[in-house]
């Protein structure tokens, strides 16, 4: 998809060198007010598209990442990208986020819609039929193990249940991998898993057993996370965001947790959900994230990023204000959410002192804490 410039540019590799009159502002033909250099990286990338070209097809991804650079909201670079990613590298993930970009910037796009339908249909797909081998090599291994039923358990429950059933298929994966290691001991961790699933099956936040599932010596930090996430579905209105965070939260309403400390997933962590009880509005929603580290061949869960969005920057602020109260007066909330080696207590309690926040005190809270606006 090209769009008007004057001068194209005399090739793929001056291209990339910036010129003085790429800081000049063009209109496109579609009312997007966007850098004369994206505009003519994007129309070159157009035209080494047409040539199909394997080298060609490079070239003009990499003009195309450079376009965006300078101009991320330009919709007809985003279109031009998601089609090099979906059709020529295959990478199906980003390839929806920028079609989905581009609708965003551009009404009325029906390319763009339909190459974000079209990719977010092949990425359920696909997500479905791993989710579903990854259970079938599950089921065998519990088989063998003579715990058949407690798959079957887990199954009834992912029916039941169906939002949480990708954290459900985690803890199955973390109970397999604890299970191996402990066969290597000549243990069984079979009254152990009973305790798991029990505590999937319970609405019940907090208690005895839980607490002994958390802090038994076998148990992993995903196992971890994954019940922290299947204990809030519970207990708060909690909705998993899109992949790369994709989604029309406002930021500067939004305030982030970031849960990836050890103390964010021990038996007394669950003060800090009876403090979002007590703050925020029953239903309100809370949207999360869970993200991965690669370690070898697989990624391993690493950490939950809870978005808790407001209807204005003042409620925001006012939300924040409370959460580094709470960081003062709860020695809990403040071991999960402080940054130890940054944390200045007189710093925080003049914090509170002010009014309205300023950037800087924005700054302040973020260096202290594990959360800020979600900017």
């Amino acid at each position: 998809m090209k769009d008007q410039v004057g001068h194209e540019g005399l090739g793929p590799y001056p291209l990339f060198t910036r010129r003085k009159s790429d800081e000049n502002v063009q209109e496109t033909n579609f009312g997007e007010k966007i850098h004369k250099g994206s505009l003519r990286m994007n129309n070159h990338a157009s035209k080494l598209l047409l040539t199909k070209k394997d080298v060609n097809v490079h070239i003009a991804k990499v003009c195309l990442e450079k376009a965006l650079e300078k101009d991320p909201e330009y919709s007809s670079a985003n279109y031009n990208l998601a089609l090099i990613l979906e059709n020529e590298v295959g990478d199906l993930e980003k390839a929806c986020s920028h079609y989905r970009q581009a609708v965003k910037i551009r009404s009325n796009f029906e390319a763009a819609e339909a190459g974000f339908q079209r990719t977010l249909r092949q990425l359920q797909h696909r997500k479905r039929e791993q989710f579903n081998d990854d259970l079938r090599q599950l089921k065998k291994k519990f088989t063998q193990w003579g715990l058949r039923d407690h798959v079957l358990e887990f199954q009834a429950l992912m029916r039941s249940n169906p939002g949480a059933a990708d954290c459900l298929l985690t803890v199955l994966k973390e109970e397999a991998f604890m299970q191996e290691k402990a066969m290597k001991e000549g243990l069984n961790l079979h009254s152990l898993f009973k305790k798991i699933l029990a505590e999937c099956q319970s609405p019940n936040s907090y208690g005895d057993r839980l607490a002994q599932v958390l802090t038994a010596r076998h148990v992993t930090q995903p196992l971890r996370i994954s019940l922290k996430v299947i204990k809030m579905r519970d207990r708060f209105n909690l909705m998993e965001l899109p992949k790369n965070h994709d989604s029309d939260l406002k930021p500067k309403q939004t305030v982030l947790f970031r849960l990836k400390r050890l103390s964010a997933f021990n038996p007394l962590s669950y003060e800090f959900e009876a403090f979002l009880q007590r703050r925020l509005v029953p239903g309100q929603p809370i949207f999360y994230v869970q993200t991965h580290k690669k370690q070898k061949t697989k990624k391993i869960l690493e950490s939950v990023l809870l978005f808790i969005s407001f209807t204005s920057e003042r409620e925001s602020e006012d939300f924040l204000r409370a959460c580094v109260k709470e960081c003062l007066s709860n020695g809990v909330v403040k071991t999960m959410l402080t940054k130890e080696r940054n944390y200045d207590e007189a710093h925080a309690r003049a914090l509170l002192k002010r009014a309205p926040w300023i950037e800087k005190d924005l700054e302040v809270v973020k260096k202290q804490h594990h959360f800020c606006l979600a900017e």
